[in-house]
């Protein structure tokens, strides 16, 4: 998932920017709070994809396994949230989009 992550940034980078800039000017079929949100995908998907490839480092290393169980636990928890997170922020960025383009 790891390496499959970076070309979905670069792609939300780039469109993200020129959908937000089409809602600055009154162009869009999206609303204010709409066109914010919109603005504001790629960073929220970029900090969701950081963080999720911070733990999955984490989790790679042989000394994870020596930590508490309940440690363990809350950190495949965590990287579980993020793997839904990040679902749930590309199937409302794409909502966005086709709203804006549409």
């Amino acid at each position: 998932a790891g390496t499959a992550a970076a070309p979905s940034t670069a792609k939300v980078a780039a469109t993200g920017r020129s959908a937000a800039g089409k809602g600055a000017s009154g162009r869009s079929g999206l609303g204010f709070k709409e066109s914010r949100e919109l603005a504001g995908m790629p960073a929220r998907i970029e900090a969701l994809e950081a963080e999720q490839k911070r733990l999955q480092e984490e989790m790679s290393r042989p000394e994870f396994f020596k930590a508490p169980a309940d440690e363990i636990r809350a950190r495949q928890a965590r990287l579980a949230e993020l793997e839904e997170g990040l679902t749930q922020a590309m199937t409302r960025w794409e909502a966005l989009m086709d709203k804006d383009a549409g």
